[in-house]
């Protein structure tokens, strides 16, 4: 949806330090650069971008949500974020509450800005199930429902998960 994100920073060499490093593992490099008054573009390749300018003023404390595209992308960023001096605010894991796949870990960036990358996908070859108590059938959930699907199957995807979804282990209840 963002082309690119542009906000201060009162600290530009440690911030600037801090997100290339921390965002690393997510493929973010310095597309451009010009006076820290004017900006420092990061971005994965062909990407949105995070722009930050220095300011003399106290940026307002923002909540940034990166995208991985799997687990380990989401325990190296953590790794990653503490090493330029991050706070911890959430160590890599599954936070349900949210959904049954949110993967995700925090910390807190230089200007106290809550840093986070999350991912949504299931692990390799396995899938997500809930368990509908009133009606006593298993479904899938989120990305995994078109695995499950077949032509005529009721769209709740009603299946019983013996296995992995790679190797035809689901059977119809």
């Amino acid at each position: 949806m963002f082309d690119h994100v542009k906000f201060g920073v009162s600290d530009y060499a440690a911030s600037k330090a801090f997100f290339l490093k921390a965002l690393e593992p997510l493929g973010v490099a310095v597309v451009s650069e010009g006076p820290p008054t004017y900006d420092v573009e990061l971005s994965p390749k062909g990407k949105a971008s995070l722009c930050l300018f220095h300011t003399e003023e106290k940026p307002a404390h923002l909540h940034l949500a990166f995208a991985a595209e799997n687990r380990q992308q989401v325990e190296a960023f953590y790794r990653a974020a503490l090493e330029p001096g991050g706070e911890d605010n959430g160590v890599p894991g599954l936070r349900p509450h949210y959904h049954a796949n949110y993967y995700a870990a925090f910390v807190i960036g230089p200007d106290g800005h809550n840093i986070e990358v999350v991912c949504h996908d299931t692990l390799p070859g396995l899938i997500s199930f809930s368990l509908d108590v009133s009606g006593g059938i298993y479904y899938d959930t989120r990305r995994t429902r078109s695995l499950l699907e077949r032509p005529g199957e009721s769209k709740e995807g009603r299946v019983l998960l013996q296995g992995r979804s790679t190797g035809g282990l689901c059977r119809s209840i």
